[in-house]
């Protein structure tokens, strides 16, 4: 009924924590588990032997290192399952019902969102009804199908694209306020490692996989208000990034990415009415606050106009 597809490159030494918080589920019996190893240095053959009495549980392989967005297409055209959950090597679901809980709550709906908690060091925070993470998600196949999704094969934000595409390409989502899953720290993981420059160099990742959603999206006839949304959104968080780096040499390298926006904004900000514009900066403000900080909008010289001026006028 579930497949749960875990992308795994030189992941040994982690991917038991993931496995055994799989086994101990009570829906264990209704689980097929999928390592795709994304050509490791060594395959995973003693870890299926471990668990294969206990899971049914399958390693696929990867012609080459492609990327975990990669090994999560692998792994979706190599399963079969009504249902699909991802799980990163090093993650684990939070507690024995989780799976349980993910299939009592996708109802009719093409996916669902539930919470998942993000551990730092002895910090924990909650990641409340969250569309962009892979974390806490559960698909289904069928949907997934009929639209053809796939992921961007980026070596990072692979989930900014496909959940972007996911929401665009959705006639019904689901929410549930129910703790499933716990993104734990690893500081080696790609996400993770040199984690303050992660942070400003994820940004080019995040604009390329917006715009690689919208060009799929096109390709769909999604909606043009859906795609208009959807850019919107994206410029309303990258402002929020330029005032974080303002007083940084970066903020020129920020903008030179964003060129990859300006057509799509161009094209489509005149199909989105302004009540349409105001529910997306609803929806960004208050994030794009915490994301920037206090003494950046407090001391922030550039208006919203202003930026996109720069993006639309000063990048001709």
């Amino acid at each position: 009924m579930v497949d749960i597809i875990i992308p795994a490159y030189n992941a040994h030494n982690v991917i038991d924590y993931a496995l055994s918080s799989i086994l101990i589920q009570t829906k264990k019996d209704k689980i097929h588990v999928y390592i795709v190893d994304d050509s490791s240095d060594k395959d995973y053959k003693e870890v299926i032997n471990k668990y294969s009495d206990k899971l049914n549980i399958t390693e696929l392989r990867t012609p080459k290192n492609m990327g975990p967005g990669y090994a999560r297409s692998f792994g979706l055209e190599h399963s079969n399952q009504e249902f699909v959950v991802f799980l990163d090597a090093d993650d684990v679901l939070s507690s024995v019902y989780s799976i349980e809980d993910m299939l009592n709550n996708i109802g009719s709906s093409d996916y669902l969102v539930t919470n998942f908690m993000e551990i730092i060091d002895e910090e924990n925070y909650i990641h409340y009804d969250n569309d962009i993470w892979m974390h806490g998600k559960m698909y289904r196949r069928s949907f997934i199908k009929e639209n053809n999704l796939v992921f961007n094969n980026s070596y990072s934000n692979e989930d900014t694209g496909f959940n972007t595409l996911v929401s665009m390409c959705a006639k019904k989502r689901a929410y549930s306020n129910i703790l499933t899953y716990i993104w734990k720290y690893n500081e080696n993981s790609i996400t993770r490692r040199n984690n303050s420059e992660f942070e400003f160099s994820g940004l080019k990742g995040f604009i390329e996989n917006i715009c690689w959603a919208a060009s799929e999206a096109e390709k769909r006839n999604i909606s043009d208000n859906n795609i208009g949304r959807v850019i919107y959104e994206s410029i309303l968080e990258i402002y929020y990034n330029y005032i974080k780096f303002f007083y940084d040499d970066k903020r020129d390298e920020l903008l030179n990415w964003s060129k990859e926006l300006k057509k799509y904004y161009l094209k489509y900000i005149n199909r989105l009415s302004n009540e349409e514009k105001n529910k997306c900066e609803d929806k960004i403000v208050d994030k794009g606050i915490k994301l920037a900080g206090s003494d950046a909008i407090l001391n922030n010289k550039i208006s919203f106009i202003d930026f996109l001026d720069k993006i639309i006028i000063d990048n001709d």
